[in-house]
């Protein structure tokens, strides 16, 4: 017995846990910045005149929407709303209190993950922006 043991374990290849580590692989890397591009290409000075986030808190949504147009998403969660607004390479997102009334909080995000994360008012520069 000991000697058909010996004859297995002696076909047996002993490795490293780095040789038999699974091969990490990331997703598609972004060759460019199309938000980030369109930034730079931005203005200062309209960015300059987009009014501050601050200035839409506790205004009703209306006034938010003026500068934004209407939401690309609107989600009811009791007696509150969720508002998500695309303006181009951007992501607008409102919380809305009550449903229909005043803006409670707002973020922005890029719509492209892993692009630059743009300010409010690169945002709405950029929907201001003649294309856009």
């Amino acid at each position: 017995m000991a000697v058909l043991a010996g004859g297995l374990l002696a076909g047996c290849e002993t490795t490293s846990g780095a040789d038999n580590a699974p091969e990490v692989v990331a997703g598609p890397k972004a060759e460019t910045d199309p938000l980030g591009d369109f930034m730079k290409g931005l203005p200062s000075e309209r960015i300059a005149n987009v009014p501050p986030a601050e200035g839409f808190i506790g205004r009703p949504v209306a006034a938010l929407e003026a500068e934004t147009g209407a939401p690309a998403l609107t989600r009811v969660e009791g007696s509150n709303e969720f508002r998500r607004y695309d303006l181009g390479a951007c992501r607008l997102y409102a919380v809305i209190m009550p449903a229909g009334g005043n803006v409670s909080s707002l973020a922005v995000g890029p719509s492209i993950m892993g692009s630059v994360m743009p300010s409010f008012a690169e945002c709405l520069a950029a929907r201001r922006a003649p294309g856009s």
